[in-house]
C-alpha cells in the first residue's frame, strides 16, 4: 500500500516518514501496551513528518504525546452485557421479554467485560444460570475454557489479568494489590493510608493505574472522587496480596484507617450537621465495615473493630427507631453488647485478666459483625 519493501536499504522506521508525508492516511496501531515507549516514539516522529497523518492507537494506557486525544473504552453496560451473554450462550428470550435475574447477576459480577462474558457463556452447556452465578466466587477456575485458536492471554480470565499484571512495575503492583481490601472502593485519603510504603508516591502510582484502566475513578454528585477495582481485578489482587504475605497487615491498616475515621467523625454525629456527617461516614466507611467482617477477622483486627463500634454508638440516638426496635443507650453498641467494660477488664491481673481477655476476644468477634451491620 505504501510501496515500502522489507528488502530495501535502510530501516523501515526511517523510510516510513517520507512514505506517509503529503498524503492523508490513517495508521492503526493495536495492542500497544507491551511496547508503549517505542510506539509513542514512532507515532510522535511520524506525526511530525506527516501533518496529514492520523494515528489510532489502542492499548491499556495513553501514549502521552503532543496532540493526543484519549477515548476511554468502558466495559459494556448491563443491558449490552446481558444481550452479549444471552447471544453467546444461545439462551433465547424469556416469554415475558424480561432478562433472567440470574443472567443479570452474572453480567453485573463480571463487570460487563466482554471476554469474561464469553468465557462464562461456554459454561452454559453444563450449568444453569443460577449454578454459574453461585460459582463466580471461584471465577478463575470456572472461566478457564477459552477458544484454542485465541491468543494465550485471551483463553482464560486469569491469563487476561496476568497479561496486565506482568506489565506493571513492582511499585504499581504493590498499590494495586493493596487496594483490593477496599470492598466498594475508597477515597484518595484511604488509598494513601492503606497502600503507604516508604519512598512510594501513592498518588502518582494510582494515576498510572487509572491510566491503565486497572483502577476506575468514580465521579459525580456524592462520589467524593472514589477509586475502585472491577470485581474480577479485585479477586485477582486479593490472591496476589495473600501470596505476598501482606493480607493480614493490610487488613489491619484498612480497619485502623476506618476506625480513626469513625472516631474523628463521632463528635459531629451529635451536632447540627449530624445527618450530613452520618451520610459521609456511611459513604466512606460502610464498605469498609462490611469488608472487615468478611475478611476472616481475628486477633488485633477484632480489637480494632471493637474500637470502631465504640466510636459509633451515639449515632443510634439520631435515628428513628423502627417498629419494635429498641434504641441502644449511650455506651452500648447497637443491638447490645457493652464495649467499655471489656476495656476496663483488661487491667485486672491473674486469672481475671485471662478471662477478661478471652471475653474481649469474643466481644471482638461480635463487634465485627455489628460493625458490618452498621455499615449497611
Amino acid at each position: 500500500m505504501l510501496g515500502l519493501r522489507d528488502d530495501a536499504p535502510g530501516a523501515l522506521q526511517d523510510r516510513l516518514p517520507a512514505a506517509l508525508a503529503g498524503r492523508p492516511t490513517l495508521l492503526v496501531l493495536d495492542n500497544c501496551e507491551h511496547v508503549i515507549e517505542q510506539v509513542a516514539e514512532l507515532a510522535g516522529r511520524l506525526l511530525r513528518a506527516a501533518p496529514e497523518l492520523r494515528v489510532l492507537a489502542t492499548g491499556q494506557e495513553p501514549l502521552r504525546i503532543e496532540g493526543e486525544t484519549v477515548y476511554a473504552v468502558p466495559p459494556l453496560d448491563l443491558e449490552a452485557a446481558v444481550e452479549l451473554f444471552t447471544a453467546r450462550a444461545a439462551l433465547g428470550t424469556r416469554p415475558s421479554g424480561e432478562a433472567d435475574p440470574d443472567v443479570v447477576e452474572i453480567c453485573a459480577r463480571l463487570d460487563g467485560i466482554p471476554l469474561a462474558l464469553e468465557l462464562a457463556a461456554t459454561r452454559m452447556r453444563t450449568l444453569t444460570p443460577r449454578q454459574l452465578a453461585e460459582r463466580l466466587d471461584d471465577r478463575f477456575r470456572l472461566l478457564a475454557s477459552g477458544h484454542r485458536d485465541a491468543p494465550a492471554r485471551q483463553r482464560t480470565l486469569r491469563a487476561m489479568i496476568d497479561w496486565s499484571w506482568e506489565l506493571l512495575t513492582g511499585a504499581e503492583r504493590l498499590v494495586l494489590r493493596r487496594l483490593a481490601v477496599h470492598a466498594d472502593g475508597c477515597t484518595l485519603e484511604a488509598a494513601e493510608d492503606v497502600c503507604a510504603e516508604p519512598g512510594l508516591d501513592v498518588l502518582d502510582l494510582l494515576a498510572r493505574l487509572v491510566d491503565r484502566s486497572l483502577v476506575l475513578r468514580t465521579t459525580g454528585p456524592g462520589a467524593d472522587g472514589r477509586y475502585r477495582l472491577l470485581e474480577s481485578v479485585s479477586a485477582y489482587c486479593v490472591e496476589r496480596l495473600e501470596a505476598a504475605g501482606e493480607l493480614d497487615e493490610v487488613r489491619l491498616r484498612h480497619l485502623r484507617h476506618y476506625t480513626a475515621l469513625a472516631e474523628r467523625l463521632e463528635p459531629a454525629l451529635r451536632g447540627e450537621h449530624a445527618r450530613r456527617d452520618h451520610r459521609r461516614l456511611r459513604t466512606r466507611g460502610g464498605a469498609a465495615c462490611r469488608a472487615a467482617a468478611l475478611r476472616r477477622g481475628a486477633g488485633p483486627v477484632e480489637h480494632g473493630a471493637g474500637r470502631a463500634v465504640a466510636a459509633r454508638p451515639r449515632r443510634a440516638a439520631h435515628r428513628r427507631p423502627r417498629a419494635g426496635r429498641r434504641v441502644p443507650r449511650a455506651g452500648q453498641a447497637a443491638r447490645g453488647g457493652a464495649v467499655e467494660p471489656a476495656r476496663r477488664g483488661v487491667r485486672r491481673g491473674g486469672a481475671g485478666a485471662e478471662r477478661a481477655q478471652a471475653g474481649q476476644a469474643g466481644r471482638g468477634r461480635a463487634a465485627v459483625a455489628r460493625l458490618a451491620r452498621l455499615g449497611r
